[in-house]
């Protein structure tokens, strides 16, 4: 096999059949003339023997640390750079439920206005019937981070606008990298 096709999958005969990296994912074709299944790239490379680099999300990392108690991550104070076992949390809302046949008030309002003018009671009986539980197609992602603020500085915080709490989390590198992946975030006290 050349350094071109570095790997290789094993058809039901038995034969290899060298494969590139850009066939990853996909088919390649048996001398028998069996179609077989390529693997994803980072599969080919754990039979081939390569190390396969695992990225991890700044949330994945900061849901762990959260459960392990490790952070903040360094216990130095980021207005004075001095060391502080003090903290001030920060509530970062990084994703707002969405939730699915959860119908409007207002939007009942209206249809139900109309339908007053029609009857008194199918305004009862349309609202008890439309009213249905939502359901949730993606969780809300809140997180109430710890950033080491010495106790004399925090009072000077309480009056930041959202624009300067995400300036000072971003003093923590973790939590910069979950603001660049979450750019919308929302940002709060407590």
């Amino acid at each position: 096999m050349s350094t071109l096709t570095p790997y290789c999958v094993r058809c039901e005969c038995a034969n290899e059949i060298p494969v590139e990296r850009t066939a990853a994912g996909g088919t390649a074709v048996c001398r028998c003339g069996r179609e077989v299944r390529v693997p994803r790239l980072s599969e080919l490379k754990r039979q081939a023997g390569e190390l396969v680099e695992l990225r991890v999300s700044a949330l994945d990392r900061v849901r762990q640390l959260l459960l392990e108690q490790g952070l903040p991550p360094d216990p130095v104070c980021r207005i004075t750079q001095r060391p502080t076992t003090d903290v001030l949390y920060l509530t970062v809302v990084c994703e707002e439920p969405r939730l699915r046949g959860n119908s409007s008030w207002w939007g009942l309002l209206f249809i139900g206005a109309g339908a007053f003018l029609v009857s008194l009671w199918l305004l009862p009986v349309y609202l008890l019937a439309s009213r249905e539980e939502p359901e949730v197609i993606a969780p809300e992602t809140v997180f109430r981070l710890p950033v080491p603020i010495a106790s004399d500085r925090q009072a000077q915080i309480r009056d930041y606008r959202e624009s300067e709490l995400r300036e000072l989390l971003c003093t923590v590198p973790l939590y910069a990298q979950l603001l660049a992946e979450f750019p919308q975030a929302r940002i709060s006290l407590g």
